[in-house]
Formats: structure tokens, C-alpha cells, sequence
């Protein structure tokens, strides 16, 4: 069994397109028919929303990728079920916890309106991200599943589908207070689009912020050559990608090390870390004992989402909301540690 404490990155392949038979066809029927298809175990009943979700759950032998070892595989994905009932009903305490609704709103208190705007503007527009799952509204988890599978993923998926739960079980409740509630034209704000594929998959980019383009190119040009600093700062700036990757003469982990201290600073917006980990290996290379190599995920994302692999030899710190260059006597303070 996969041990769930290392929780190892399986990248999914093509099992949906293998699935066509009668029973994963049923799947999308009851969730055609009902918006949902309940999943039961041994002690739950939960819902899940989508028919990739459900065929990755009650699949013994999904194709994959481990990302780690970089070797094909088969994986059993009945083994994230706990996983998702968990994370489900993290979800379904949350919701109650922090957005049941009052009785005062029931019976036309003056904060109803104001209530059932919050919700629906939650449901339907306000993105909600974390390193695994990117949605525009708690809604957005019926159109997505994880095609990198780890605990954590399906653990988000199960947490937001807990979510929706009970706010579909509390507008069918309150009918007369909810009774605009699925008109996304609710007078609402417009957000800013962004684009998807066929699956839900939301193109995104990183971009520092003004303030920081001039402090971060300041402190990282001259690990990279004269003739490709006016790109670097281009990059930086925009999030778009090199006309050729740029070659960052140092260790990789220095790179990606400054990086992740941006965007969990928020000096880096746009998107969450998993698009960034994905724009650094699209954009840089790194030289490795005077020899070019490419950022690969899995040493990309060690650096980037956990924190279990700090980097020796920084570039930059981050006190008080400031970035700040890392001297070389600090540096040389880091790699006694």
C-alpha cells in the first residue's frame, strides 16, 4: 500500500479514455440525472460531483506515472477513499462552523440579502486555491479532478465537494431565501477570466508585483548572462514565457528557493504554486557542476511545496515584508547549518 505520510505524486495518464464500460457509463448517467453520485463506505455516505473523481476512486489499477521515480505504474485509487471522506467532512464542519445560516436571516433579518449574496458569490465566483486544487467558486470542484494524485489533492477535492454539499442542502431547505440563488447574474462584481480547457484546467501565469520586479532582477541578473537580462526582467514582470529558457548559473534550488519565498509572500500573484512550479521548468535552466541541466518537477516542487528540503544557500530573505539580498557572509552562516 502507498504510504500515505510520504504521500508520493502520481501523475494520471489516459485511464479515462480506457473506461468505457457499462458501469463507468452508469457513473455519468446518475450524476447526469442527479448532479452527484452518492459513494458509500463502510461508515460514510458522501457525494462526489464529478465521473473522473468517482472512476479514480472505485479504479483497483489506475495507469500512472510516479513522478518521483519517474516509472510507469499501476495504482490502486480505492486506497484515497478514506482520504476524500475525510477531507469531505473537514468540509461539511466548515461550512456550519463559518457560514450556517442564522435564524435571524431566516425569518428576513436585515442581513439577508447581504447573506445570500456572500454565498453565491462564493459558489459561483470567488476563486479558491491551494498547492493541488485552483476553482472558481466552491461550485468549480464539479468540473475538475486531480490528474496529479497525492492525499493532499484528493483530500481538497473532498473538502470543497463537502462544501457544496451543504450549501445545495440548505438553499433546497430554504427555498424562499435562496430563491435567486442559481441566477449567476446576481448582480455581482465581474471577475477577471481566465482560460480553460475542456477539463477545467485554468491557465495561469505568475507575476510579481510592481514594487518587487526591480528589487528581485536586482538581486538574481547576475546569475544570469548580460545577453539574457532584459528578457529575465520581461519574464519577471509578465509571467510569459522566455522566447528560449534562461540559463541560471548557480544551483537550480537557489532559483526556486527565491521563488517560493515570493509567492508564499505574496510578491508573486496570479496563481498557486503548482502553475509556478510549471512556469519555472517551462522558463529556466540551471548549470550543475559546469553543466546545463533542466529543472525537473519533482526537485522543483520539493523546493516550492514543502518545506522539508530548505535551500543552503539563499538568495533572498523575507523580514517584516521586505526582501532582502542574502550576503555572502549570511551564505556562507547558511551552510554551517
Amino acid at each position: 500500500m502507498e504510504n500515505k505520510n510520504k504521500d508520493t505524486p502520481f501523475l494520471l495518464t489516459n485511464f479515462i479514455e480506457q473506461q468505457a464500460t457499462s458501469k463507468y457509463n452508469g457513473i455519468q448517467r446518475e450524476i447526469d440525472n442527479k448532479g452527484y453520485i452518492n459513494f458509500n463506505t463502510d461508515t460514510d455516505s458522501v457525494k462526489v460531483y464529478s465521473r473522473e473523481l468517482a472512476e479514480i476512486l472505485i479504479s483497483n489499477s489506475l495507469p500512472a506515472r510516479n513522478l518521483d521515480t519517474k516509472t510507469e505504474t499501476t495504482i490502486n485509487g480505492k486506497e484515497y477513499q478514506n482520504t476524500f471522506v475525510e477531507g469531505y467532512k473537514e468540509g461539511e464542519q466548515y461550512f456550519e462552523a463559518e457560514w450556517k445560516v442564522s435564524s435571524n436571516t431566516l425569518y428576513g433579518g436585515a442581513g439577508a440579502e447581504h447573506y445570500v449574496r456572500d454565498i453565491h458569490l462564493n459558489f459561483f465566483q470567488v476563486r479558491h486555491s491551494t498547492n493541488s486544487i485552483n476553482i472558481q467558486g466552491w461550485g468549480g470542484v464539479k468540473k475538475k479532478c486531480p490528474h496529479i494524485l497525492t492525499h493532499k489533492a484528493v483530500k481538497d477535492f473532498g473538502f470543497y465537494s463537502g462544501i457544496v454539499n451543504k450549501v445545495e442542502e440548505q438553499v433546497n431547505k430554504y427555498r424562499n431565501l435562496f430563491i435567486s440563488f442559481e441566477k449567476e447574474n446576481h448582480n455581482l462584481p465581474p471577475q477577471q477570466n481566465e482560460t480553460k480547457t475542456e477539463l477545467g484546467t485554468i491557465e495561469m501565469k505568475p507575476v510579481l508585483k510592481p514594487e518587487a520586479v526591480q528589487i528581485v532582477f536586482d538581486v538574481i541578473k547576475d546569475f544570469f548572462n548580460s545577453e539574457q537580462q532584459a528578457e529575465l526582467k520581461r519574464v519577471i514582470q509578465t509571467g510569459n514565457k522566455a522566447s528560449n529558457k534562461l540559463l541560471f548559473k548557480s544551483n537550480g534550488n537557489r532559483l526556486t528557493d527565491t521563488f517560493k519565498k515570493l509567492i508564499e509572500h505574496d510578491y508573486i500573484t496570479g496563481c498557486q504554486k503548482q502553475d509556478l512550479i510549471n512556469w519555472i521548468i517551462l522558463n529556466f535552466t540551471y548549470t550543475q557542476k559546469n553543466k546545463v541541466k533542466e529543472f525537473i518537477y519533482d526537485t522543483v516542487e520539493k523546493t516550492i511545496s514543502r518545506n522539508d528540503n530548505p535551500c543552503k544557500s539563499p538568495l533572498i530573505e523575507i523580514f517584516k515584508g521586505q526582501i532582502q539580498k542574502v550576503d555572502k557572509s549570511r551564505t556562507k552562516n547558511y551552510n554551517k547549518h
